[in-house]
């Protein structure tokens, strides 16, 4: 039997570039299941979550400015003690401290970040890229944005 890669897996492949294990179901129906992984981080197939800080769902919009003094719009997608995930249109660069200026709670915040992780999003998004940033633990605008969200968070009574 020959596999096609796009038709027989519907484009999904392990992060390893490989196609997933393939069973036949009931009524010749197929079901994927993934390759087992192996690995530092991996325990049982399953990756673990290595974060330094669990993340919280936090949609704020936000300017961004670049060292080079680049400009554009944001969105936060989530926020943890360490640092924030934001959604742009601007590609970034791995390593480089950028501006983000946050809209929350009728103010703005601007914070320094280091951009640590940079992916493309789905050709057909808004939103061309993902960055993971990092903010200095010394650095006190995010624990104010976290106390804020919180607070928004917490049900009224």
């Amino acid at each position: 039997m020959r596999i096609d890669a796009n038709r027989d897996s519907g484009g999904l492949l392990c992060n390893d570039g490989t196609l997933p294990r393939r069973r036949i179901a009931a009524f010749g129906s197929p079901i994927f299941q993934l390759a087992e992984h192996t690995g530092p981080g991996v325990r049982n197939g399953m990756v673990e979550d290595r974060r330094a800080a669990p993340r919280h769902a936090a949609y704020l919009s936000a300017a961004l400015e670049t060292s080079q003094g680049r400009s554009t719009i944001a969105i936060t997608r989530d926020i943890s003690s360490t640092g924030l995930l934001i959604l742009t249109r601007l590609e970034l660069v791995v390593g480089e401290i950028i501006k983000l200026t946050v809209a929350c709670d009728g103010s703005q915040q601007a914070l320094s970040a280091k951009v640590v992780r940079l992916e493309e999003v789905e050709p057909h998004e808004i939103w061309r890229y993902k960055a993971a940033l990092t903010v200095d633990s010394e650095d006190p605008v995010l624990a104010q944005l976290q106390a804020t969200l919180a607070a928004q968070a917490k049900p009224r009574s």
